[in-house]
């Protein structure tokens, strides 16, 4: 009799983004039937969240490094550092939060790709393996052009074991344009709206 196998990563991952929506609606659902959603307005939540100090900081961070390697997009969490804090705290903030959803999606690529599994490698992706490894920051620069935050990408990169310095390194860099665009576009959409 064999042993039955763990579900799939991208089963769990449904399954999370499945709860986490639901918790979302239910929120927003609650709020709406409530009437605390009518009370909500874009100034308040930023006032909040600025008046919060450090904690603000923290809770931002903290939600971008873990929500965005389980498929949340970093193109909601870019804009808003850019629409809740000034520009310099946004841009340093968004880019913390950024490589905290990098090296969380490198360490879960290394960690569900232990050395035996890898050992069982066709050739193929052992080639590939070993040109990505040779590339260095460059290559990591690239796929960051090209896909951006796409989160399998990065959780790749760490199963393929390239070195977490060239990772991080090629991943500040290659994301570094989008990112920065970003926030700026949000910093003066909230400053002309409310200037």
């Amino acid at each position: 009799m064999s042993k039955s196998s763990p579900p799939s990563t991208s089963r769990r991952t449904t399954w999370l983004r499945i709860v986490l929506a639901a918790l979302a609606a239910g929120g927003i659902g609650w709020a709406w039937a409530t009437g605390r959603l009518a009370a909500v307005t874009p100034e308040l939540l930023r006032d909040t969240i600025q008046n919060s100090g450090n904690w603000g900081f923290v809770v931002y961070v903290l939600g971008f490094s873990l929500l965005q390697p389980v498929g949340v997009t970093a193109h909601l969490f870019l804009p808003a550092a850019g629409l809740i804090w000034p520009l310099p705290q946004a841009l340093l903030l968004s880019q913390v939060g950024l490589l905290g959803g990098a090296l969380v999606s490198y360490g879960g690529g290394r960690a569900m790709a232990p050395e035996d599994l890898r050992a069982m490698l066709p050739p193929r992706a052992q080639a590939m393996e070993a040109k990505l490894q040779a590339g260095g920051v460059g290559s990591v620069i690239i796929a960051r052009l090209v896909f951006f935050t796409f989160f399998p990408v990065p959780a790749l990169m760490g199963a393929l074991r390239l070195p977490l310095r060239s990772y991080l390194l090629g991943t500040w860099i290659g994301c570094l344009p989008v990112s920065v665009m970003e926030v700026v576009l949000a910093e003066r959409f909230i400053t002309t709206w409310t200037g």
